[in-house]
């Protein structure tokens, strides 16, 4: 790796030359044994030691004191030598190469690497930091040495500016941190202090391409339309005129001008921009497939509604990107198409998924034949494997979530997370959630375990979770993020609805209708669910038609956005709107329930199937055959409590106990009563706890109505 030269490393450099070279003038010297270990030891510990912050004059003080004055004499005039013009330090510089190439030192040793990234480092300089490091080299030779406490003489101030390649390179490197979501600049400077910063150095320095690309990145990420889509033009501009760049690089730029277009959510503009750079491509024949496998990609995410199916989209993407040696985009193809076969439509995906996601861990050869190449191969640098590794983790959390199994898709969310450096910012996001949500479920992870004994309600365990990850992994400390507030708002508003505080509902209501819009990236599956709790929150005022009209437009929303999980669950409340609507009317719930339960049945969606027949059960309950329902709710219970919400736990637990207390008025015999007695009690217990954590009000009552009545059947003589 190429090493900073300073006057310290050139000294350094100087005197291995000298050491290794048999016919340099210090090989006439008459050196004992020990003077010559001396040297050895004195060159290992200066070339592992050395930094820029070291004083030339302290390394020679050094030198005179360890190694004697004919050592340090004949390397102080190696040096003055160097400083006649600065055409001399160039001559010093190519005969220290000159050194590596004739084998005079060992280009894997200690001090050819020591040897070789100094010169390399020299390379890079341009004409005036070449003149200002002879300048601080000749500095340093004419003060004189005193006393150890020069080593720290050197004042920063006397640093040369890098060359535009070195500059070149940083920045670069700065996009690439600043890209994941990592990098140090944006934790430290906000978005007008780094447009500043690059304004700054685009006046000292205006041919610097990668500073164009930077302030594309920061005005991407802080929704700076305008800004963006210049920085994006003045980028390709400076490297298609300064650097001389093939005319073919413009089909890129399309693809991140269709980039910048869907990330504020303009999807015409974005589609539009796509095509385009696919013509471009197919005009300057795309020899490495890179460009059309990229905007094949772009074409699936921007929902492309062409001849073409959309899977067979990812397909080519993925070809192409093998046709172009583009590791991480098959891999990221298949992770697409995998996540996009678990919310298929038409048919169970569910094998073909999974055998996608095993297809990303290799990687095929053109010929189709199958090379054992796993994504961490030791051709692909350890950031590219493990970044691989953390997305399909990620994936395998999507597909879980997508067949509703909440407990393994916060598993396989908090495995994710242990590759957060690795991922984008919008997965760690939605692996922060997919863990949060388990709280709702049942279910929690062990820094939430001192709050659960207490009994704390889910959703401010919830809202917890987002808080305690949110800090843990770098998103701030006091406030919640955007990505993280929606989610918040939504468990407030479930929580206010629940508790019948219909004020705070109102409140919540409006905030999360202001904020949600069609340029983020889940806004359908947001609006949906904001769309549920407010159908619930007009079914607690009693406001039935406004129920229906919102349930109406949700279920064309989830059948228009393909969302299956969404689609069942709108069925099922359509039904429960219908049951609330009125209690007599029992033909009406049955038209979306039945439909919900073929809908669940033919997608392998068992727990929101088992939450339609929970619904079925007080259709049941309603029509007097109370064994009919103990039979439903007993059968889907498990599946209940494996897949659903607790609150679906929680009524069907009282929709139980109501059966069981019906049955005591219809039993004759007392040990039939007694028996359902006991078994409403116990299921009364449970729901209550289950109530209690969700903060369900109005089902607290009914639960403590009901304990009354099993009591009086009790024990009747008390009252």
């Amino acid at each position: 790796m190429a090493e900073r030269p300073s006057p310290n490393s050139i000294a350094v450099c100087s005197l291995i030359a000298l050491h290794s070279d048999p016919s340099s003038p210090l090989h006439d010297f008459q050196l004992s044994q020990e003077t010559q270990n001396s040297l050895t030891i004195f060159l290992e510990e200066t070339a592992s030691a050395t930094s820029d912050d070291t004083s030339l004059k302290f390394l020679l003080y050094k030198s005179r004191n360890e190694l004697g004055d004919e050592i340090t004499s004949l390397l102080k005039e190696t040096l003055e030598m160097a400083v006649e013009s600065i055409d001399s330090l160039i001559d010093l510089m190519d005969s220290l190469r000159a050194a590596i190439s004739e084998g005079l030192v060992d280009p894997s040793s200690s001090h050819g690497i020591f040897l070789r990234g100094v010169c390399l480092g020299f390379e890079d300089l341009s004409f005036e930091s070449i003149a200002q490091l002879w300048e601080n080299l000749s500095d340093c030779l004419r003060k004189p040495e005193n006393t150890p406490q020069i080593q720290q003489e050197w004042s920063r101030n006397s640093l040369w500016h890098p060359s535009s390649s070195q500059m070149e390179r940083f920045v670069r490197k700065s996009c690439g941190d600043f890209e994941l979501g990592h990098s140090s600049l944006e934790s430290v400077l906000s978005f007008e202090s780094m447009e500043l910063q690059l304004q700054s150095l685009l006046q000292r320095n205006p041919d610097l391409c990668a500073a164009y690309f930077l302030r594309f990145l920061n005005c991407l990420r802080n929704d700076e339309r305008g800004g963006a889509i210049q920085a994006l033009h003045q980028y390709f501009d400076q490297a298609m005129v300064q650097r001389k760049m093939p005319k073919d690089i413009l089909q890129f730029s399309a693809i991140l001008l269709a980039m910048a277009h869907s990330s504020f959510g303009d999807a015409e503009m974005s589609l539009m921009a796509t095509e385009e750079a696919v013509r471009v491509a197919q005009q300057s024949k795309d020899r490495d497939a890179s460009c059309v496998a990229f905007a094949l990609g772009w074409l699936f995410e921007n929902d492309y509604s062409g001849t073409i199916d959309r899977r067979q989209l990812l397909q080519r993407c993925a070809t192409r990107a093998l046709q172009g040696q583009l590791r991480p985009l098959v891999s990221g193809a298949n992770l697409s198409l995998a996540t996009h076969l678990a919310s298929e439509e038409t048919q169970s995906f569910t094998p073909l998924a999974w055998m996608t996601l095993l297809r990303a861990t290799t990687v095929q050869t053109v010929d189709g034949l199958v090379n054992l190449d796993r994504p961490t191969h030791i051709s692909q640098v350890p950031s590219e494997g493990l970044e691989s590794v953390a997305k399909q983790v990620m994936v395998s959390a999507a597909i879980w979530a997508s067949f509703n199994v909440p407990a393994l898709a916060g598993i396989s969310s908090s495995m994710a997370l242990e590759y957060n450096a690795h991922l984008f910012k919008g997965d760690v996001c939605t692996a922060i959630e997919n863990i949060s949500l388990l709280s709702l479920h049942g279910f929690s992870f062990q820094f939430l375990s001192r709050d659960l004994a207490g009994g704390r309600c889910v959703y401010s365990q919830a809202i917890l979770s987002l808080i305690e990850l949110q800090k843990r992994l770098g998103f701030g400390f006091d406030t919640l993020r955007v990505p993280f507030l929606h989610r918040a708002l939504l468990f407030l508003l479930e929580w206010s609805v629940n508790r019948c505080d219909l004020g705070d509902a109102r409140a919540f209501s409006i905030a999360l209708d202001s904020s949600i819009h069609s340029g983020q990236s889940n806004a359908y599956q947001l609006e949906i669910d904001f769309g549920l709790q407010r159908c619930r929150q007009f079914c607690r005022e009693k406001d039935w038609q406004n129920a229906r009209i919102c349930a109406t437009r949700l279920l064309d929303i989830s059948n228009y956005r393909h969302l299956k999980t969404h689609r069942a669950l709108v069925l099922v409340n359509q039904a429960v709107v219908e049951l609330e609507a009125d209690s007599k009317q029992l033909v009406a719930p049955l038209c979306p329930l039945l439909e919900a339960l073929s809908y669940c049945e033919k997608h392998e969606m068992h727990g929101m199937h088992a939450v339609a027949l929970s619904v079925l059960a007080k259709v049941h309950l309603r029509s007097q055959r109370p064994k009919h329902a103990i039979a439903i709710l007993t059968s889907v219970l498990p599946s209940l409590q494996q897949h659903e919400h607790v609150l679906f736990q929680a009524e069907a637990l009282l929709t139980l106990s109501k059966c069981h207390i019906q049955l005591i008025k219809l039993e004759t015999t007392n040990a039939m009563n007694n028996t359902a007695a006991r078994n409403a009690e116990m299921r009364l217990l449970q729901c209550r706890s289950m109530f209690e954590g969700s903060r369900r009000e109005m089902h607290l009552q009914s639960v403590s109505w009901l304990c009354q009545i099993i009591f009086l059947w009790d024990y009747p003589a008390c009252f």
